[in-house]
């Protein structure tokens, strides 16, 4: 009788196993939520100082900040449309002519969410949690701005990584190449080790040299977002000592004379009569794909002559052609936001060439640029990204 029991008993399990299994398996093609593949991933310490947990692969990406989208294609080649499933508005509203460059190459970004307003903490947290990412993008300069979205988003369970592409241009965009290289793969973690060499190698030629001219460097006035009749912001640095960012860090690292430090603390605008004054024997004018069609434009579709006379304009302000640098022809125009990619060093050599002609001349910023972006970039090269051109000095 007992023995009889035992086969029921074992008849029911087996009549009960095809079922269980089958539940099983429908359990394991579940997709996995942010927190359950955060048990398989590494915990890192991201840019804003922040310790992240976070899947090493990612395969679905929130880029909160568009403009970054050359570092995530830097490493990810062609497999950006695939992964991207949101980007910030800013890089349309910003960088028109990069995200045309983007578009062109990647027809699908185009139909990408946009993830709100960066500057205005207007990114929609539900929004970003119903794309169940693996991964989401920030600069660290939004955590220090105390943006309450981001805190919305880590406590919905997402992995918040916080790179630096705000701040400090000479080291921000390798350490943000080799944090992005840890999270999304190891073929990217290899490019990512490939392009950081390259970069630093570039860099530490040029500050060599620099370091070993006499010091001090020439005057400097450096101008963004401005036109012929509204004066634009410049950079300085801020606190005591001072501390610089941005184009503020470039000019130090650069040993020029700003005329803006002591006076602007991070970013703000000089009073026209403070410029003459100081008479500048440089003038730098920035220049991108800005709405203000008074603005110089410069990036991928820009052309040199137009950029050119809007140079010419700017120094038909009041008193400016009396300044040094318009008498000696020294006005130049670079791109604005080499300032915050990884192929800013592409400033660094040119403003080095504009700066101290005698001791660059064997330097070629706008080749190295091509030769740099072909390699690693891959959307192509075109308009003009500094002036006057290399073919025009």
């Amino acid at each position: 009788m007992l023995q009889r029991q035992k086969w029921m008993i074992l008849l029911a399990v087996l009549a009960l196993l095809p079922a269980w299994l089958l539940h099983a398996g429908r359990r394991g093609a579940e997709p996995r939520l942010p927190e359950e593949a955060d048990a398989t991933g590494q915990t890192l310490t991201d840019l804003a100082n922040r310790p992240v947990k976070i899947t090493r692969d990612a395969h679905r990406i929130v880029l909160l900040r568009g403009r970054d989208i050359y570092e995530l294609a830097a490493l990810l080649g062609d497999e950006l449309p695939n992964r991207l499933v949101a980007i910030g508005a800013d890089l349309r509203r910003f960088d028109r002519d990069g995200y045309q460059a983007f578009i062109a190459k990647y027809p699908s970004l185009a139909s990408l969410p946009e993830a709100g307003d960066i500057f205005k903490d207007a990114v929609n947290p539900e929004q970003i949690v119903n794309l169940r990412p693996d991964l989401v993008l920030a600069d660290k300069f939004m955590i220090e701005r105390g943006y309450k979205c981001l805190a919305q988003i880590e406590a919905a369970g997402l992995p918040l990584l916080c790179m630096d592409l705000s701040d400090d241009p000479f080291s921000g965009p390798q350490r943000s190449l080799l944090l992005l290289g840890k999270v999304l793969g190891k073929d990217a973690e290899s490019r990512a080790h490939a392009i950081v060499s390259d970069i630093d190698q570039r860099l530490a030629t040029v500050l060599a040299r620099i370091e070993a001219l006499p010091a001090p460097g020439p005057s400097v006035y450096l101008e963004t977002s401005g036109s012929p009749t509204q004066f634009g912001v410049t950079y300085g640095g801020e606190g005591h000592p001072p501390r610089y960012s941005g184009w503020g860090a470039i000019l130090h690292r650069l040993r020029v004379q700003n005329i803006a430090d002591g006076i602007v603390t991070d970013m703000g605008k000089l009073h026209p009569e403070f410029i003459l004054k100081a008479d500048p024997q440089i003038i730098v004018i920035t220049g991108q794909s800005w709405e203000d069609p008074g603005t110089l434009h410069l990036g991928y579709g820009a052309a040199a002559e137009p950029g050119l006379r809007k140079l010419g304009q700017m120094q038909t302000r009041p008193g400016w052609s009396n300044l040094r640098a318009c008498r000696e022809q020294k006005v130049f125009g670079i791109y604005h936001n080499f300032s915050m990619h990884f192929f800013g060093f592409v400033c660094i050599e040119a403003l080095a060439k504009d700066f101290y002609p005698a001791a660059f001349q064997d330097l070629h910023p706008e080749a190295d640029f091509k030769a740099f972006h072909d390699q690693y970039l891959p959307i192509p090269l075109r308009g003009v990204w500094m002036l006057p051109t290399e073919n025009q000095n």
